[in-house]
């Protein structure tokens, strides 16, 4: 019976997991640039139980073995690409294949993020809706608006409406394990030695995506699937909950058995 319940214990906190990496999902379905969370499960370790009674089989050298319920194995980040929504807004860009953009971090190092809704400060420079910077990137005053190629180049168009050519070149990043990056919130990504090797290099050349103005990367959360997954952990909520409870049921049973 305590094996049961023991059983049916992680198991509701398994789901209680897997309810809150869901609800996360379903939470974010509409920021730019979120990847959903996966949570991965695995059994606990199993336990011989030893032969009670006639074995069905004589002579076996099988002993049952039952498992003691389940735990996290790991939760991980799912960076397959969201569908682009065009905005019409210049200063939007996202990332069409793979790669991240980099971003100044307050201590000097480089966050990365696929979230690409930058709006330009005073000063000229290109920053996201923390305020960290986008490297490399500085408008003058005369450049009233700018255009972005797919290789990230930028073009500034001053305000007697010429073009003009910006020293600026807008980067991606990409890693060998990106499951491995850490999330640490609005959008962002921290490299990790769980990430492997850092290449960095130019849009469209390599195995590097496009880059693609006027437009921003949607969640990729599957609002169907999520929805599935919700159902499904309530369903194993509910169905752990009464295996405890007819376990205890059994157990008072045996306990008031009279001689």
């Amino acid at each position: 019976m305590l094996s049961t319940i023991q059983s049916g214990r992680s198991g509701m906190w398994a789901q209680q997991l897997q309810m809150a990496t869901v609800g996360n999902n379903i939470a974010n379905i509409n920021t730019t640039g979120f990847k959903k969370d996966r949570i991965v499960f695995s059994e606990l370790v199993r336990q011989k139980i030893g032969h009670t009674g006639k074995p069905v089989l004589p002579d076996t050298n099988i002993v049952p073995e039952v498992s003691n319920g389940v735990k996290v194995a790991s939760l991980d980040k799912v960076f397959n690409q969201g569908m682009l929504k065009a905005t019409e807004r210049s200063l939007d860009v996202a990332i069409d294949g793979a790669g991240f953009l980099g971003l100044v971090a307050p201590d000097g190092g480089t966050l990365y993020t696929r979230d690409g809704m930058f709006s330009r400060t005073k000063d000229g420079y290109l920053v996201n809706a923390a305020g960290y910077k986008l490297p490399g990137v500085k408008l003058s005053e005369d450049v009233q608006e700018i255009l972005i190629g797919t290789d990230g180049k930028i073009t500034g168009i001053n305000s007697a409406g010429e073009q003009e050519q910006i020293d600026a070149q807008i980067m991606l990043h990409r890693f060998e394990n990106p499951t491995g990056l850490m999330s640490i919130g609005q959008n962002m990504f921290k490299q990790t030695e769980d990430a492997g090797l850092k290449l960095t290099g130019h849009p469209a050349s390599g195995n590097f995506g496009e880059i693609r103005q006027n437009h921003l990367e949607r969640s990729n959360v599957d609002l169907t699937a999520a929805m599935v997954q919700m159902i499904t952990a309530q369903r194993a909520y509910a169905f752990n909950s009464r295996a405890i409870r007819t376990a205890d049921e059994m157990w008072g049973m045996a306990n008031n058995i009279r001689q």
